[in-house]
């Protein structure tokens, strides 16, 4: 893999990322989202790409009470487990704050035999994984559960059933 270059979303970039929402999510953001967090003071979304100026992947975020939140994170599936989104996700975490771990638990491989996500099949997938995720994060991290201060998660958008698993 080349050397990957995050940047923030230009006009120019709303085709691909707008290609790279509907091929990520099976209930993606329209076209408009992008072009109005183009101009946007309190979101961003930002780009990863490659030395020829190929977009990988892309991530947004929300500015909400001076704090970011993290709202998809999506990379195209032939640039998929090289480390993209971690790299995305490294990018926006602010003020010398490190991330140090990222686990990814994929479900894609199941999903893609039916042509999209299974709602209840990604719930149970969610809740199977969960356990196994933060264990192995807090491994990554070298910290334990007693380490931990807080946990942000997400009410939406989403699958309900993958929503509730952790909260």
């Amino acid at each position: 893999m080349s050397q990957i270059r995050v940047r923030t979303i230009t006009k120019e970039d709303i085709d691909i990322v707008d290609r790279l929402e509907h091929i990520g999510f099976s209930e993606p953001w329209p076209r408009s989202a992008f072009e109005e967090i183009v101009d946007k003071k309190d979101a961003q979304y930002y780009v990863a790409q490659n030395e020829a100026g190929e977009i990988l992947g892309g991530c947004a975020m929300f500015f909400i009470a001076g704090e970011g939140d993290i709202t998809n994170v999506a990379v195209f599936p032939e640039y998929r487990n090289q480390g993209i989104a971690t790299k995305l996700l490294q990018y926006v975490v602010e003020d010398g704050r490190k991330a140090l771990s990222s686990v990814i638990a994929s479900q894609v491989s199941e999903h893609i035999i039916y042509g999209g996500v299974v709602p209840d099949i990604a719930s149970r997938r969610h809740a199977e994984a969960i356990s196994g995720v933060v264990s192995q994060a807090l491994l990554q991290a070298n910290v334990t559960l007693n380490d931990i201060d807080a946990v942000a998660v997400t009410y939406g958008p989403g699958l309900i059933g993958a929503l509730l698993v952790g909260v």
